[in-house]
């Protein structure tokens, strides 16, 4: 029999390993801890990446107020939130923890802004906020256009 070499080789190494992290309950798990013991668990985990070339153009979208018609008055409103602010987990991001979300195609920063608007707006109902004025067809947002200074090497995974 061979020497394992990576904890890939084994497929009852990884059953085992996934059934114990889906046994997590990760709202009660601290991120400084979890994510060396899924390094140390897993060892590497395979991963693909994307360079992006100076002067790239990176599309970031933020959904106006639905609620009155402010709109974003400072550069800062548009770029990454302060980790303070960050209260819970996001698609890339731990609590504490700001991502500065963005895409190379405006359409999609734009779709990424009003897929979760259902959720946002019951979220708002929940709270006791009057949606009189709402008009469920029409959406303002500003879409703000940034370039990359230097060279990026960014890794993809799903």
């Amino acid at each position: 029999m061979s020497k394992l070499i990576h904890p890939f080789d084994s497929p009852d190494k990884i059953l085992n390993s996934v059934k114990y992290f889906k046994g997590l309950d990760l709202s009660k798990q601290d991120p400084k801890t979890l994510f060396p013991l899924i390094s140390k668990t897993f060892g590497t985990i395979p991963f693909e990446g994307l360079s992006l070339k100076k002067g790239t153009s990176l599309f970031r979208a933020r959904k106006n107020s639905q609620l009155n018609d402010e709109k974003f008055q400072n550069l800062s409103d548009l770029s990454i939130r302060n980790d303070h602010d960050i209260k819970s987990f996001g698609r890339a991001n731990t609590p504490g923890q700001g991502i500065f979300y963005c895409s190379i195609d405006k359409a999609i920063a734009a779709r990424e802004v009003t897929q979760w608007q259902l959720n946002d707006l019951g979220a708002l109902v929940k709270k006791g906020v009057s949606l009189s004025n709402y008009q469920p067809f029409t959406q303002f947002m500003t879409i703000s256009e940034w370039k990359t200074k230097e060279d990026l090497f960014l890794v993809l995974h799903g």
